[in-house]
């Protein structure tokens, strides 16, 4: 019997990912979260700007998540992102991996880097229909 995992969103956060952005994303992202078991990978290699709406973002994903049995990890922070990690503790709260792909795997089964490609979305948002559920 094959069992249908909750595929794993790989969202690219913008150079600005402040209050601006912060509501468009998470409409964006609600039906996702309201799932079973939701697996969320921010990733924050092009983040230059945080503000405290980008940083509450974070943690209400992460509680949206963790009520669903789910989790929300975190994908190569730049410089800047990686300070207001820092500063506001978030480095300890999150995973944080190097590559999406590392931080997909983590989730548990295989996850090549086609379908990691294929799940990457950004601003302007594409689409959650894009995903696919991973078969054990």
């Amino acid at each position: 019997m094959q069992k249908v995992r909750t595929p794993v969103l790989i969202q690219r956060l913008p150079a600005r990912f402040n209050a601006g952005q912060v509501r468009a994303i998470m409409q964006e992202l609600q039906p996702f979260l309201k799932a079973d078991r939701p697996r969320v990978v921010f990733d924050l290699s092009q983040v230059e700007e945080m503000d405290a709406a980008s940083v509450d973002m974070l943690l209400q994903c992460m509680s949206d998540a963790s009520k669903r049995d789910g989790d929300v990890k975190l994908v190569s922070p730049s410089v800047r992102a990686m300070v207001i990690l820092e500063l506001t503790q978030l480095d300890r709260l999150f995973e944080i991996f190097e590559s999406p792909e590392e931080a997909s795997a983590s989730f548990g089964g295989p996850f090549t880097a086609s379908q990691t490609e294929d799940l990457l979305l950004g601003l302007p948002s594409a689409s959650l229909g894009h995903l696919e559920a991973e078969q054990a």
